[in-house]
């Protein structure tokens, strides 16, 4: 029945195997939007809002936002979608980062401080971190882990897009399991969901379907966070008058973290770890830039 479900649901979804950015409906889908957002995914390159105070590209602008309750400006697109309604028309470009990369990031970010007294505090309480995780702080290996781990296939579910409320960047696990869980009973029609939820998101296609989907339909870029200044200077040149001001050269730049010492055997494990827990995001990223490497060359001359 599964097995059945899941061929349905893909069917129904129709995302190819290889995807390719339209050229001219990226250029089209960009001149006719009154909104242009940003969407972080936590680890994969922060882009500041000046660009948006500054009028560098069009963003839905806060007071609209904080109306439907919402403040963390960048990380649920699906919320800020909700928002504005189908009326207002609004697209969303993002970046990605290789999985093994991204998570080892999001260890050494908050490594070591991130718990106190077995608990998370600050920040890493609103980035996913449980007191699971912060039983296992000072061993990577354990801490990848823990069957509570929320940092696993963030990408994908960031994509697949979570409704919600408040602060869109700082999600606690406790919410981010009652959301999940309610999104899994849909996919497999059931009534419960067995074991810890992240394992079972590791293991729902259903998952990976939806937000390569929502990918196509609702965002009308993206590319890798390692590559933020030539991602910028094609969007600029792509959306043309709606990103005179857009300097791509004065964004941010990415900066890998400062990494725990390992040796060669454990880094070998680790990274075999990070691998086995998020297929979902090695099969998005690796989906994902098949388009970006295209444009990429498309654009070679302009945006080197």
């Amino acid at each position: 029945m599964a097995i059945i479900f899941f061929t349905a649901y893909a069917a129904s979804v129709n995302v190819p195997a290889i995807y390719n950015f339209s050229l001219t409906r990226v250029a089209e889908t960009l001149r006719r939007s009154k909104f242009i957002e940003y969407t972080h995914i936590p680890k994969c390159g922060t882009v500041s809002r000046k660009i948006c105070d500054e009028g560098q590209l069009p963003c839905l602008p806060l007071p609209q936002l904080r109306k439907c309750g919402h403040y963390g400006e960048h990380c649920d697109w699906l919320a800020k979608y909700k928002c504005v309604g189908k009326k207002e028309k609004i697209t969303f470009y993002t970046l990605f980062r290789e999985p093994v990369s991204r998570v080892r990031s999001h260890y050494n970010y908050f490594y070591p401080g991130a718990c106190r007294n077995g608990k998370p505090l600050g920040q890493p309480a609103g980035q996913f971190w449980t007191k699971g995780m912060c039983e296992n702080e000072d061993n990577f290996t354990k801490w990848l882990l823990t069957p509570d781990n929320w940092v696993h296939n963030r990408m994908t579910r960031m994509v697949h897009g979570r409704m919600s409320s408040g602060n869109l960047c700082r999600i606690t696990p406790r919410r981010e399991k009652m959301y999940w869980e309610s999104v899994l009973k849909r996919y497999k029609r059931r009534q419960e969901v067995f074991g810890e939820i992240p394992e079972e998101i590791n293991s729902a296609p259903e998952i990976l379907m939806k937000a390569k989907f929502n990918l196509m339909k609702n965002f009308v870029l993206w590319g890798d966070t390692f590559e933020i200044e030539r991602f910028f200077c094609i969007l600029k040149n792509l959306a043309k008058n709606k990103a005179k001001k857009l300097n791509p050269a004065k964004i941010t730049k990415p900066r890998k973290s400062r990494s725990k010492v390992e040796s060669p055997e454990e880094k070998l494990l680790n990274d075999e770890i990070i691998f086995q827990k998020n297929v979902l995001d090695k099969e998005l990223y690796d989906w994902a830039m098949n388009p970006w490497h295209d444009i990429k060359v498309k654009y070679a001359n302009v945006c080197p």
